[in-house]
């Protein structure tokens, strides 16, 4: 796919309301995450790029919390709350393998800990 493909494809995605988690793969520096950027922008979207192979797996599923004998975990702040937007989970394939099984779960189940 050449980046007016994905361009195309990704602005196909938003202006149909398809919420669907989509993989961009290609060698670094083509500028994929430019071009999810600047579809966010053009539609006036939240956009949060998320570097997977710089975090650890409580960076993304968050910190565990004893509250009243019970654990919940405190998600981490840069995961939108609401809205309407684009979560880029960048460099999967470099994240150690617990932070592929941690992203997976946030793509597949949409969700992760208490987020």
């Amino acid at each position: 796919m050449t980046p007016s493909e994905l361009k195309a494809y990704l602005d196909n995605l938003i202006r149909k309301n398809l919420q669907i988690s989509t993989m961009i793969w290609g060698p670094p520096g083509i500028g994929k995450s430019s071009i999810v950027g600047q579809i966010a922008q053009e539609y006036d979207i939240d956009f949060v790029d998320v570097r997977l192979s710089q975090l650890a797996p409580t960076d993304l599923c968050g910190l565990p919390v004893a509250e009243d004998g019970i654990s919940k975990w405190y998600p981490p702040e840069f995961l939108p709350r609401g809205g309407k937007g684009i979560l880029f989970l960048d460099e999967l394939n470099m994240a150690p393998p617990a932070m592929q099984g941690v992203a997976q779960q946030l793509i597949l189940d949409r969700k992760v800990g208490s987020y």
